[in-house]
């Protein structure tokens, strides 16, 4: 079971209702396995210790950026998942995720979809 989390609301800019295509980005938050709606995805790279760099200039002061790293010609910020939620939206996620009952084994509508 994911949680699907709006990334815009997080950054302030306006939410807007999922639609067929929307991308969703899954990452580890916490304890927890969640999705984030994004705006779009434009390619997923791996990235080694040694081409992140520490966030400067106006980047430093934002909590949710981990490190930012040259790629090409391309800036790529990393973002801090657990900095995205606040303490309480956390806290609220992970009791509400614990409230759900796993499915049981051979449960005919687990994967479905």
């Amino acid at each position: 079971m994911h949680a699907v989390l709006d990334a815009r609301r997080r950054f302030g800019i306006t939410a807007e209702p999922p639609k067929l295509g929307t991308s969703i980005v899954l990452v580890r938050a916490g304890r927890h396995n969640i999705g984030l709606l994004v705006d779009r995805v434009l390619e997923v790279i791996l990235l080694q210790p040694e081409q992140l760099e520490a966030a400067g200039g106006p980047l430093a002061s934002s909590s949710g950026i981990a490190a930012i790293a040259t790629v090409g010609a391309q800036l790529v910020q990393l973002i801090h998942v657990d900095a995205l939620l606040q303490p309480h939206a956390m806290q609220a996620l992970s009791l509400a995720l614990e409230s759900i009952p796993a499915p049981e084994a051979g449960d005919a509508k687990q994967g479905s979809r």
